[in-house]
């Protein structure tokens, strides 16, 4: 995502995104099994789902406006935290969002200086021994 302007946006959660896929099985249980048996990421239980991994996700250059009185509800961003799928599902465990993700060169205004940022803090994405996204970088 590069050289975007954003305005007005997040008034129901966050300005930026970088969270989970999800993969769920739509009530073909063979096809589901099928699809996992050759490697696919998945379940192949009819209503549960499995968070599917982010990586080499680059945000750069964009501008994120919100006016005065107007700002996201939770924080400047959402990065999420790991997560473990299920054993038999393929995926990557623990599940993250926040491999290789870079956030560089934008500008982001977004309501008072003490809004949570979104990343770093306790069960989210971007923890300090991230290389690549951290609160610091």
């Amino acid at each position: 995502m590069a050289y975007n302007t954003l305005y007005r946006v997040g008034q129901r959660s966050h300005v930026i995104e970088v969270v989970f896929g999800s993969r769920s099985c739509d009530g073909d249980v063979s096809a589901c099994q099928s699809n996992l048996t050759v490697g696919g990421w998945g379940t192949d239980t009819v209503g549960g789902e499995e968070p599917i991994p982010d990586r080499n996700v680059y945000i750069y250059n964009n501008i994120v406006y919100n006016p005065p009185g107007f700002q996201s509800a939770s924080s400047h961003l959402a990065v999420y935290g790991p997560r473990t799928p299920s054993p038999d599902s393929n995926i990557p465990s623990p599940s993250r969002t926040d491999v290789n993700l870079y956030i560089r060169g934008n500008i982001i205004w977004n309501g008072p200086s003490d809004h949570p940022l979104g990343i770093g803090e306790s069960g989210e994405g971007g923890q300090d021994d991230n290389p690549t996204c951290n609160s610091a970088s």
